[in-house]
């Protein structure tokens, strides 16, 4: 699994993490519909 952030830095991860084992590293998951042409998507202020 490879993911970008906003500067276009790349972080490799191991393929079989789940998204809840990704947020307990630290990671925060934001998760959007490909088709949604005004790219909305929910971010938490906070992670629990």
């Amino acid at each position: 699994m490879e993911l970008e952030n906003e500067n276009g830095e790349h972080m490799h991860l191991a393929d079989d993490l789940t998204l809840k084992e990704m947020v307990d590293m630290g990671l925060l998951v934001v998760l959007s519909d490909a088709e949604d042409e005004s790219q909305n998507c929910w971010v938490p202020l906070e992670p629990d």
